[in-house]
């Protein structure tokens, strides 16, 4: 299984979670609700993928953020830990910027500034009311996984497609991963870096806490070995 460590971490911490509810009794049966939030991501990871969020236009319905709403606390915890001190976004190529999840006030200041578009790759979190209202796009990865082929297609058109008529902020939830590969793969199949590891490099000039896996690197790889060659001449 691609993801079995990250399948059983979140399974285990689900059976521990059931086994103190059980354990402690009383108010302690309140630990199934976190419980329930783990397993689904066990779930997601085993197979299920993004479907546990039921996101749709950025959104997520209320029942789910009820449900999930001890993994989605400590998602916000790990989100506010890991970016602190650090900007918002950053311009890797004209027409991109790279970023994290944006806060309204934070959006509302970057579409001031001349964003227009949004690519949204998180699933587990909801975009920011501004960032809906412009040209936005959500391709729904799970956090420290990589895209499909086709996922990684689409989201490589609508950063070319809207960076021609604006600018494009890519972003997923920290900023460290999904973000970076995306704008990786852009960059090699615009021809603005003639390989993978000069692609990451110059994306982690603009966002050093980037952190590709292996399984990422080998991703961006084959999309790379998929590109139609360019002529000595081509930009």
């Amino acid at each position: 299984m691609l993801y079995g460590r990250l399948v059983l971490r979140y399974a285990l911490g689900a059976l521990i979670a059931v086994g103190a509810a059980y354990w402690i009794g009383g108010w302690g049966w309140l630990l199934l609700w976190l419980a329930i939030s783990l397993a689904s991501q066990a779930m997601a990871y085993a197979g299920l993928g993004s479907i546990v969020f039921w996101k749709k236009d950025g959104r997520l319905p209320w029942p789910v953020r009820i449900v999930l709403a001890p993994y989605m606390i400590g998602a916000r915890i790990t989100l506010h830990y890991y970016c602190r001190g650090l900007a918002p976004h950053a311009e890797a190529a004209r027409g991109v910027w790279i970023g994290r999840r944006l806060t309204d006030a934070q959006a509302r200041e970057a579409i001031g500034k001349g964003v227009t578009a949004a690519l949204d790759l998180t699933a587990g979190f909801p975009e920011c009311g501004p960032l809906r209202a412009i040209h936005y796009r959500n391709i729904q990865l799970l956090p420290l996984t990589a895209p499909s082929f086709e996922q990684l297609r689409e989201a490589v058109w609508f950063i070319e497609d809207e960076s021609a008529r604006g600018i494009v902020l890519v972003h997923g939830a920290l900023g460290y991963s999904r973000s970076v590969g995306v704008v990786a793969a852009y960059l090699l199949a615009t021809g603005q870096a003639k390989n993978v590891q000069d692609a990451v490099e110059r994306v982690k000039a603009v966002a050093p806490a980037a952190l590709l896996d292996e399984i990422w690197m080998e991703r961006l790889n084959q999309f790379a070995a998929g590109l139609p060659a360019r002529s000595s001449s081509s930009h």
